[in-house]
């Protein structure tokens, strides 16, 4: 496997794009800032890497390495030698039935042979619980799946997926990988802490959240942001929701962020499932939580892999992660790149939803995680 790694800002990119790396066995990555959605730069790519797939998203923060990048493209490349990888994509979800929309997806992959497979979705238009069960309706439930959803800052306004090289609003896209020389590892982890009292979903729908306790869910919220409701719903990725196992609805640990909110109605809208007679509580994370998450799975995923050449390290960590941690956020960066290999290529977003495993090795969605996704070719 080959690789390399490019940036583009300031209208230039920072190399030449390097030559002979076309193929269809060829694999790009690309994450970008939401204003560069319509630029021209990305028929140049289109361009110049005709015959490869081209994986990428919008994000609230692009990784290259253990830095993060606000403007312009991360684009990373990968020439594999004997692993087969298939793309395919959806587009106009919105309004429609995100399971359904998972199993359209789902068939659109042969199961023989396939070793995993990275997801990436619009991160407003879609329910993420119900895409990951619609795929593994489909390619079944020991699917090897991992991604995320895109970004778009704190804004929540409009989010993209690369299809067919092109930024798309409405969309979600995978691409499969196949043959038994590619290793894939991929799990998640928060860091975060529930406090304060267990409250009840008395009324949900999906993941529509109207009431805790028999009381207005977003009132309820309100009140415990204080003066930070004025910001929602942005505000939401400090204080997330923590679903307690054990109900017969739900039978995993699984944390959940707001994508927007509803005044009239008093419903608060999820990235994923909030099912009706759940226990919640509120969550909260520092500094040092965050970093230890990241930490620990880097070197999960790590023990994982057998022995071989390069490793490619996927991270998808949540916008939240961010408005915690600050300008120190690299820092869990470079807690993951410290606990790989040191000729580890790494790229990446910061995202409104993750995807992998968790703790209890079901893969989910994830909300607030470090969520890492390591390839070698063997």
């Amino acid at each position: 496997m080959k690789s390399f790694q490019l940036s583009y800002k300031n209208n230039q990119w920072s190399e030449k794009f390097p030559s002979d790396f076309d193929s269809k066995n060829t694999l790009l990555f690309a994450y970008f800032s939401t204003n560069f959605h319509d630029h021209s730069v990305w028929q140049d790519i289109t361009k110049n890497f005709p015959l490869a797939k081209k994986m990428g998203c919008s994000g609230s923060g692009q990784v290259k390495q253990s830095e993060i990048e606000d403007e312009g493209i991360i684009l990373t490349g990968l020439k594999f030698d004997k692993t087969e990888i298939e793309i395919s994509s959806i587009t106009q979800i919105k309004d429609r039935n995100s399971e359904v929309i998972g199993e359209e997806l789902g068939r659109k992959f042969k199961k023989q042979g396939l070793k995993g497979l990275y997801l990436l979705s619009d991160g407003l238009a879609v329910n993420g619980t119900a895409l990951i069960k619609g795929l593994k309706n489909i390619l079944g439930e020991d699917l090897n799946l991992s991604g995320g959803l895109a970004g778009d800052g704190s804004n929540f306004k409009s989010t993209y997926v690369l299809v067919d090289g092109q930024p798309t609003e409405q969309s979600v896209t995978a691409v499969g990988f196949y043959g038994d020389h590619i290793d894939i590892s991929a799990t998640a982890d928060g860091g975060w802490i529930p406090f304060g009292p267990v409250r009840k979903i008395t009324k949900s729908e999906a993941n529509i959240l109207f009431e805790l306790d028999g009381k207005p869910a977003l009132e309820l919220y309100k009140q415990f942001l204080g003066e930070q409701a004025k910001k929602l719903p942005s505000s939401a990725l400090l204080f997330p929701i923590y679903l307690k196992s054990g109900q017969d609805q739900i039978d995993r640990n699984a944390v959940r962020t707001i994508l927007s909110v509803d005044d009239a109605n008093q419903s608060m809208t999820f990235a994923g499932d909030v099912p009706m007679g759940t226990n919640i509580q509120l969550m909260r994370a520092g500094h040092e939580n965050l970093i230890e998450a990241a930490k620990n799975v880097a070197i999960t995923n790590i023990s994982k892999l057998k022995e071989g050449p390069q490793i490619f390290s996927l991270v998808v960590s949540c916008v939240g992660r961010r408005l915690v941690m600050g300008e120190n956020t690299e820092d869990e960066l470079e807690s993951v790149l410290e606990n790989l290999p040191a000729n580890t290529l790494q790229t990446g977003f910061y995202s409104y939803g993750e995807i992998a495993a968790g703790s209890t090795g079901v893969c989910d969605l994830h909300n607030q995680t470090m969520t890492i996704t390591l390839l070698r070719e063997k």
